[in-house]
């Protein structure tokens, strides 16, 4: 099962972060499940109905498996679209603090949180670079800022 997603293993505490905009969320258990991952019943029960009022949302696969999903409504594009991946990435970071009993711990989630992020940007941006959009991407968040700044721009060279 293909599904468009990043998959980001985390060694040190033997799990996976899944982060996926697909919509169809049998897909999503069965992408799971091919990787050896029983999604339950329940879980796609929540998760569908989640879907219908969600931007996006985090959970555990299943309560015997420590692996993660994040569900995004679409794939982020412009930058108010990162915030709610980056939402999604916080609580996947209280999901291992729970699990791995790292609630005194000040550093160690800050290091997990940077690095889930970094490689949910080092994705998503590899593809803007190539393309030559990275410059707008980067600093505008909406069509009508670029096309404010590409005005003003025009207005001062004239």
């Amino acid at each position: 099962m293909k599904i468009d997603h990043i998959e980001i293993n985390i060694n040190i505490y033997c799990l996976t972060v899944i982060v996926t905009w697909e919509p169809d969320i049998n897909k999503i258990a069965d992408f799971c499940k091919e990787r050896g991952v029983e999604m339950e019943a329940d879980k796609k029960e929540q998760l569908s109905n989640i879907q219908k009022i969600s931007t996006g949302f985090c959970i555990r696969i299943n309560d015997d498996n420590p692996d993660i999903v994040i569900w995004l409504h679409k794939k982020p594009q412009r930058l108010c679209d990162y915030g709610i991946l980056y939402h999604e990435l916080y609580h996947a970071v209280d999901f291992i603090k729970k699990d791995k009993n790292l609630n005194e711990e000040i550093e160690s989630p800050a290091y997990l949180y940077e690095m889930l992020v970094n490689n949910c940007n080092n994705s998503f941006w590899r593809n803007k670079a190539k393309t030559g959009m990275d410059k707008d991407f980067f600093i505008y968040s909406s069509e009508d800022q670029k096309r404010d700044r590409r005005m003003k721009k025009n207005l001062n060279h004239k």
